[in-house]
């Protein structure tokens, strides 16, 4: 993965390949679950710095500018509330959101909630 476009949502991919087995399952996953290529890629990119939030929460100061760069976009977030709000991830978040400035920080917020709620 890497960093995510200015703006996800400016580009398209429509030449992208479904089953390009160059990328990583997990984007592969999302794209054909319906977001773009960069929207896809950033969700991914979050979903590391949530992994990175369970398993080595000091580890956040090199993921969580990352995460940020793509929920800063509300595309991004959207998709995120879709796909990364699983009751697992509640605290995951909470301690992305804490490594996070505005308006980052209450998304990240915004998305713990969503954890705790049937769906999005």
């Amino acid at each position: 993965m890497s960093d995510v476009a200015p703006d996800p949502a400016a580009r398209g991919d429509t030449d992208f390949d479904h089953t390009d087995e160059e990328l990583p399952g997990r984007i592969v996953e999302l794209v054909n679950a319906g977001l773009s290529l960069d929207v896809a890629n950033a969700v991914a990119t979050c979903e590391v710095a949530l992994i990175v939030a369970d398993v080595a929460p000091d580890g956040l100061g090199g993921t969580a500018p990352h995460a940020a760069l793509g929920l800063i976009h509300a595309v991004v977030f959207e998709a995120a509330l879709e796909h990364c709000t699983t009751p697992d991830r509640e605290q995951a978040w909470r301690r992305l959101a804490r490594s996070t400035a505005e308006p980052v920080r209450s998304r990240c917020e915004r998305l713990a909630d969503a954890c705790r709620q049937e769906g999005p």
